[in-house]
């Protein structure tokens, strides 16, 4: 059961392949660690699942003064900002909230190779909420916390404890369905978003959404565990909850959940889920969703038949564990064809991630220095924002219009401004460094050449880097183009191998060093602005 599995040759491009769309970005390290394994075992370390790490520290004291929390000290348990400072309360919040994405971002660009942080960025768009909007520290670490944790987990359970999480509940009104008003918004996104998805057989009606509104009336947030010093607390008000019989649509089987009175009100929500969750098309959806978030935008009639269909019914199969699935992805056949090589434009995040990561930048001297944790993290956040995608703050409950929007799907990464400051962000960091207000990031663009395995030849340096860096092959007149920088437009190689090579032995000269500086600056801003760069 299943897609299936890839039984050719498990290379270096394969391996290289797996690794870009696992991870944002790669060490030479972490290639070299699992070049000798077979596709199950890269497949089973890249998918160990991580710990949710301890909660964040105040390191936003010198953005946003929190008279509550001192530098270095947990905020998660103190009261709502705004509860104890009407007038700074909203800033605060908004410090706690980076705070939280620091928290995510920092992990994800300085952990372990692992899928896991992949994962929870796809399930923080599919289930699209907005940290600002809400401006609440507490609701966004619960949130957060919950994509991380069930990230491989039960899909029934993630979507029961989306459904009634205080940032899920203020953002999409829940908080405001009561049984005198249904509100409508989390149940038609619910069906229409999280669990069923648009497609031509997603055939639920308006009767659908509203019966749904009421199985979902009553849920709400115990606001004291917000403004007092608790963790972020939902709850089931049985007094506001609707207790009428609910009856759904032919396209849920005619089914009918029995109203409930007092407590027993909650149990419809399990009901409702079950229901859902268990309709053929809701597997379809996830498994597209994830087609399109790790392997590619286009999805043809023979991929619905030949490869969704088959894990959709592993989904389903699995009783909708999500971690099998993501295996027999990745693990598949049709992951690894030609047609899904390079396929992809890369989000903002395999820019930044790729060019840190592949670089082997490490760009944290001092981890414990939260002032330099603070402004590093939060200008990579504004970095990609530039980009269209800010971290923490889809702009609407769908995600991102790049996961979803046809036709342009992820070309929409792409547009004069967008395109201008990736390659602002790659020049910076060669020319200079990307700046800080502790201090400027540099990519020591000497050091990462002489990690290479042979850039003494300036053709094996070239094809060394487009293994690591590029998705598709470069022509050999582009190649031939980059070499002319190295060479300086002459015709022979020893023109850079004697430079690299008078470098190598004084790099004290500074005649020498200047030399294949100027050469190997002028080489990577060229490199990395190649629109083949751009693709994953």
């Amino acid at each position: 059961m299943g897609p299936q599995k890839y039984t050719g040759d498990f290379g270096e491009d394969q391996l290289r392949h797996l690794l870009r769309r696992s991870l944002f970005g790669y060490r030479k390290a972490d290639f070299e660690n699992l070049r000798d394994l077979s596709l199950d075992e890269v497949v089973h370390e890249l998918l160990t699942p991580l710990e949710v790490p301890g909660p964040p520290v105040n390191n936003y004291h010198v953005h946003y003064p929190d008279p509550q929390v001192a530098k270095g000290e947990v905020w998660l348990t103190k009261p709502a900002a705004w509860a104890v400072n009407p007038e700074k309360g909203g800033e605060i919040e908004l410090g706690r909230n980076n705070s939280m994405m620091i928290w995510l971002l920092r992990r994800a660009l300085q952990g372990e190779p692992r899928l896991h942080y992949k994962m929870i960025f796809f399930w923080h768009n599919h289930f699209g909420n907005q940290t600002n909007f809400v401006e609440s520290g507490k609701m966004t670490y619960r949130h957060f916390s919950t994509l991380w944790r069930l990230a491989y987990g039960s899909f029934r359970e993630m979507v029961h404890e989306i459904t009634i999480d205080p940032h899920m509940l203020a953002f999409l009104n829940g908080t405001a369905n009561f049984k005198d008003e249904p509100d409508e918004n989390f149940a038609r996104e619910l069906q229409e978003l999280f669990c069923i998805g648009k497609g031509p057989k997603a055939k639920y009606t308006e009767s659908d959404v509203q019966e749904a509104a009421r199985v979902l009336t009553g849920w709400g947030i115990r606001w004291e565990t917000i403004t007092e010093e608790d963790l972020a607390i939902s709850t089931f008000f049985d007094f506001q909850h609707a207790t009428q019989d609910k009856q759904f649509s032919t396209f849920y089987g005619g089914k009918k959940i029995t109203g409930r009175t007092g407590e027993r009100g909650a149990e419809e929500l399990d009901e409702l889920l079950d229901m859902i969750i268990q309709h053929p098309e809701c597997a379809r959806f996830i498994c597209r969703k994830l087609h399109r978030y790790f392997i590619s935008h286009e999805i043809s009639e023979e991929t619905e038949k030949e490869f969704i269909e088959p894990l959709a019914e592993l989904f389903i199969a699995e009783n909708y564990q999500i971690m099998p699935v993501v295996a027999a992805m990745l693990s598949s056949d049709y992951f690894f064809s030609d047609q899904n090589i390079g396929s992809m434009v890369k989000a903002p995040m395999d820019v930044m991630g790729g060019f840190i990561r592949n670089n082997s930048i490490d760009y944290i001297a001092d981890p414990d220095d939260l002032d330099e944790d603070y402004w590093t993290h939060l200008l990579m956040i504004n970095n990609m924002q530039l980009m269209g995608y800010n971290v923490g703050n889809p702009p609407s409950v769908a995600g991102w219009p790049a996961y979803y929007q046809i036709p342009a799907y992820d070309k929409l990464w792409i547009t004069t401004f967008t395109l201008i400051t990736r390659i602002i962000l790659s020049d910076g960091f060669i020319d200079g460094g990307f700046w800080t207000p502790q201090k400027l990031i540099p990519f020591d663009f000497l050091g990462y050449t002489d990690s290479l395995d042979d850039p003494l030849d300036p053709s094996a340096l070239i094809d060394e880097l487009c293994r690591t860096h590029l998705a598709v092959p470069l022509d050999e007149q582009r190649k031939d183009q980059l070499k002319s920088i190295l060479l300086t437009g002459q015709s022979t190689d020893s023109y850079w191998t004697n430079a690299w090579s008078d470098y190598q032995t004084d790099p004290s000269n500074e005649t020498a060093k200047s030399i294949v500086e100027s050469r190997l600056k002028f080489f990577y801003i060229s490199f990395f602005q190649m629109p083949e760069y751009q693709l994953l």
